[in-house]
């Protein structure tokens, strides 16, 4: 007559797909559902369908369909977790997915860095033919003659080596890249270590 008697409603099973209802009397059903994951809503009837959210993160419904989002960085389950980012990028946590973002050294590029950003090509040195080809192999290291073009002087300026770099496995032209500075991606024994410009680091 004055209301005071409650009704317990979840013996009609007001939550959907598999929510689990509770008697809230302070709440104006008189009930809460709690969701299970992948669904969300008063009563569970949003779902996020395909879109599967990780530890910490939260399903919303967006304009262009359910999306996974991470309230706070600190909560979740972070994209660096996986060590994503390739070639030495740098990890940086995000809190829209893929929860991570990548930032690449140099030549790489890419959302992982995966990809290799060739340097812009520059023409194929040429030889300077006979002048080289005459003072080739004579134990002079001529430097006119000191190119990957000229054979190094027919190995007179490479300990007698044609090509030095014949086992040099990097991406990179190592050759070429002269430029007084250490480029990590021929710092190996087989690439000279970037034509020793990487000695002392």
């Amino acid at each position: 007559r004055h209301c005071e008697t409650f009704v317990d409603v979840c013996p009609q099973m007001p939550c959907l797909n598999g929510g689990t209802c509770a008697v809230a009397s302070n709440m104006p059903d008189g009930f809460i559902c709690r969701c299970p994951p992948g669904f969300s809503g008063a009563r569970c009837q949003s779902s996020c369908g395909q879109v599967k959210c990780r530890k910490g993160e939260q399903c919303v419904h967006t304009a262009s369909g359910p999306r996974c989002f991470c309230p706070s960085p600190q909560d979740c389950e972070s994209g660096c977790a996986s060590s994503p980012c390739q070639h030495g990028g740098s990890c940086h946590p995000q809190r829209q997915p893929p929860y991570y973002s990548c930032q690449c050294a140099p030549p790489f590029s890419g959302s992982r860095c995966e990809l290799y950003t060739a340097p812009p090509s520059t023409p194929p040195a040429t030889c300077l033919s006979q002048y080289c080809a005459d003072k080739s192999r004579d134990g002079v290291c001529d430097e006119a003659c000191n190119s990957h073009a000229c054979q190094w002087d027919g190995g007179d300026c490479s300990l007698t080596m044609e090509n030095p770099w014949a086992n040099c496995s990097s991406p990179l032209p190592c050759w070429d890249y002269i430029n007084n500075q250490c480029d990590e991606l021929c710092n190996t024994a087989e690439c000279l270590f970037d034509n020793f410009e990487c000695q002392g680091n």
